[in-house]
């Protein structure tokens, strides 16, 4: 398992890195930039306190299984909030922006489901399920903190109406 896993999440990140490069963004460089960075803190801190303090999941102690990990947290996941962010800016209605909504979150299952089958995490005192709604929670983080980066350029938008 270990000679398949480094492999399989590179290229899981080369295609979701393809993907959000070649995608029409509703932010700015900056604002995204920014919002990654913020996302990516986020993540490294959650996971941490998942591992280390709460001890409901158990990381690995492999080094290459824990790169994995590593670029779960820090390129992945941000990466994943980022497209979904600057698809839900981009959609008009509500009700695409909960179908949005509800078509990501297998992605970000489907990557839990992976560093679990990986053995990179072991879910010690939550499933697979309460790992999957916390990775969501980062979906409408990332709104709110969109919101509150675009606030300043929706307020200059509006101005002439």
């Amino acid at each position: 398992m270990i000679h398949i896993a480094l492999p399989t999440i590179i290229t899981v990140t080369i295609l979701v890195s393809l993907f959000f490069f070649f995608l029409t963004k509703s932010l700015s460089f900056l604002q995204n930039s920014l919002l990654f960075m913020v996302i990516s803190i986020l993540t490294k801190n959650i996971s941490t306190l998942m591992s280390l303090n709460w001890k409901v999941i158990h990381t690995t102690e492999d080094q290459f299984l824990f790169l994995f990990f590593l670029i779960n947290r820090e390129i992945l996941i941000p990466l994943l909030v980022l497209i979904f962010v600057n698809i839900y800016l981009r959609t008009p209605s509500g009700g695409k922006r909960i179908i949005i909504y509800i078509c990501s979150i297998p992605v970000i299952a489907g990557l839990n489901f992976l560093s679990e089958y990986f053995n990179v995490i072991d879910f010690v005192k939550i499933t697979l399920f309460h790992h999957t709604l916390v990775d969501t929670t980062y979906f409408l983080i990332g709104i709110g903190l969109a919101k509150i980066i675009c606030f300043d350029h929706w307020e200059h938008r509006h101005e002439g109406i």
